[in-house]
């Protein structure tokens, strides 16, 4: 990653008679580059040391939570886990990109299909998503049992 960032900020030219202000404003642009880059949904947490999915929702305790297990009383950890694994799960399935964007699509079609609004707390919202992905996966393997024992026939 690192080389990347390096590779990209050699390649922005700049002035070397530009005054004070402008350099600095050549800094910032630089800035924006670098944090417009992703890395891809399922490396992200190696790179930034949490899930996507804690930085969807504005998680900001993950590490405590990941850490000290006695701190995460209401099971926000296994169903941010969940959430994730299930949208990874949509990408390989439905041979999609693997980016943070698609994610976002992903989760905000769910949260579309619930009426979830902003207004609610982040707990919430991930309860809520939770639920609803453990319904979707236990009307799949339904489907699947259904499809399996019509075949016998």
């Amino acid at each position: 990653m690192s080389d990347v960032v390096s590779q990209i900020i050699e390649s922005i030219p700049v002035s070397k008679t530009a005054e004070p202000e402008r350099a600095s404003e050549k800094v910032t642009i630089v800035e924006n580059k670098v944090s417009a880059i992703q890395p891809p949904l399922d490396k992200y947490a190696e790179v930034n040391g949490r899930p996507y999915v804690a930085d969807y929702f504005g998680i900001d305790c993950w590490d405590e939570l990941k850490n000290e297990k006695g701190l995460d009383i209401m099971g926000m950890r296994p169903k941010m886990e969940a959430i994730e694994k299930y949208v990874l799960k949509e990408i390989k399935d439905g041979g999609l990109k693997n980016t943070t964007m698609v994610f976002d699509n992903i989760i905000g079609k769910i949260r579309g299909e619930l009426q979830l609004n902003d207004n609610l707390k982040p707990d919430k919202i991930i309860d809520r998503i939770n639920a609803y992905i453990e319904i979707i996966k236990k009307q799949r393997r339904i489907d699947k049992e259904r499809e399996a024992l019509w075949s016998r026939k």
